[in-house]
């Protein structure tokens, strides 16, 4: 599992578990999801049920979608990921960790603190988070 499906695509429970089969498929040379449903589940251990539910989910939010590749699946479904998906997710993930890099790694980066009784924090200062500072 990477850190997209859960922060940038939102994915939890068996929804993830099922969402990082499909990607795992997918990066196979045949770029698809091919698997039956009973293999998935055994896998996952989890219930038919709940791939096939998971499955409709995924579609429904538009993260993965139908594909038509009969020589790898002649009796059932296949499907491919979003790419468009995957990469805004990743992106969001980005664009939070850049954020979070510059408000506490930035020079002066960190709160403005007034008041904290704090010595020497009476007047405010700029206070950069603890794993910031350095001892001298």
């Amino acid at each position: 599992m990477y850190r997209f499906m859960t922060e940038g695509l939102g994915l939890r429970g068996s929804d993830l578990l099922v969402y990082a089969r499909v990607f795992s498929f997918c990066q196979e040379d045949t770029g698809a999801y091919f698997e039956s449903a009973e293999s998935c589940a055994e896998f996952l251990n989890m219930s038919e049920r709940q791939v096939r539910r998971s499955l409709g989910s995924l579609l429904s939010r538009d993260l993965i979608a139908e594909a038509d590749c009969p020589a790898q699946c002649a009796r059932g479904r296949a499907f491919v990921l979003r790419r468009e998906a995957v990469r805004d997710a990743i992106q969001l993930v980005e664009r939070g960790a850049d954020a979070d890099k510059l408000s506490a790694r930035a020079p002066g980066g960190g709160q403005f603190v007034r008041d904290s009784g704090h010595p020497g924090h009476d007047g405010g200062q700029n206070v950069r988070p603890y794993i910031d500072r350095k001892d001298d």
